[in-house]
């Protein structure tokens, strides 16, 4: 069975983000109790980018708890769980086989880890105080503060091996994704979409994706040399992007009903 996906050229959100960056940057369809796979086809019409996402896998998405966000090629996975205790607490965590490591920022109530690169550079996010959220990158020991200036709630979603960061930051409704790398931010927002967007992951080379926001759903997008690319799966309600690794494999979940939903890996050729 083949179906096409055309992708268009065009010009409560911590949870949001959590939903949709779920271990993407190394997609393997494997850590689902159920899965099915079928052949089918995502059409890129972009006018300065054309070519072709073909879907390698779609298999029955599950949730889980803890709750596993990003893994890097090593197999080091990064997360957060809640404690058991009242009220209880969020801590990140970093697993690699069986060796299990908590990550807490200092000073911080909660802690959510998203992401983890080649170098063992992590992102994440903490609680900076009763509504005020903060991402951080965690290096060599060492934690810096990525909040956007004025911003309430800035998420640190995914990290590159060359340290680039992408997230989203907010201080309303409305959510506006970034680029961050040294210190230095760039917005990059979906244009004409009501509630903003959200960054969930970025390759070696540059390569973003991410979603834009209706009222009831994340629709997914890449962004590459500046160009917008939509992910439209035919006959879905909506098809989000959750990550993508450094091969180009891009990873979310297809939306037919609120009842049912579909894990995917796509690449764009």
């Amino acid at each position: 069975m083949h179906s096409a996906l055309p992708c268009a050229d065009s010009q409560g959100i911590l949870k949001r983000a959590r939903k949709l960056h779920r271990g993407l940057h190394e997609p393997s369809p494997s850590r689902s109790g159920r899965h099915r796979h079928a052949s089918l086809t995502v059409l890129c019409d972009a006018r300065r980018s054309p070519g072709f996402l073909r879907l390698q896998h779609v298999f029955r998405a599950l949730g889980i708890f803890p709750q596993p966000d990003g893994r890097n090629a090593n197999g080091v996975n990064a997360g957060f769980y809640l404690d058991s205790a009242y009220p209880g607490h969020i801590h990140g965590f970093l697993l690699q086989g069986s060796t299990f490591t908590v990550v807490n920022h200092p000073s911080a109530a909660n802690t959510w880890l998203f992401d983890v690169n080649l170098l063992g550079g992590t992102v994440g996010s903490f609680s900076a105080g009763q509504s005020v959220t903060k991402g951080f990158r965690l290096l060599n020991g060492s934690y810096t503060t990525i909040a956007y200036p004025n911003a309430q709630i800035t998420n640190a979603l995914a990290i590159n091996d060359n340290g680039d960061v992408v997230g989203t930051y907010s201080s309303s409704v409305v959510s506006n994704g970034f680029h961050w790398k040294n210190g230095n931010f760039t917005t990059i927002n979906f244009p004409y979409s009501k509630y903003g967007s959200i960054l969930t992951g970025v390759n070696n080379v540059g390569v973003i994706v991410g979603n834009h926001l209706s009222a009831d759903a994340a629709m997914g997008f890449i962004f590459e040399n500046g160009v917008f690319r939509k992910i439209i799966y035919a006959g879905a309600s909506y098809t989000s992007a959750g990550g993508i690794n450094n091969n180009g494999l891009i990873s979310g979940q297809i939306y037919i009903t609120s009842k049912n939903t579909l894990g995917y890996t796509a690449v764009c050729k």
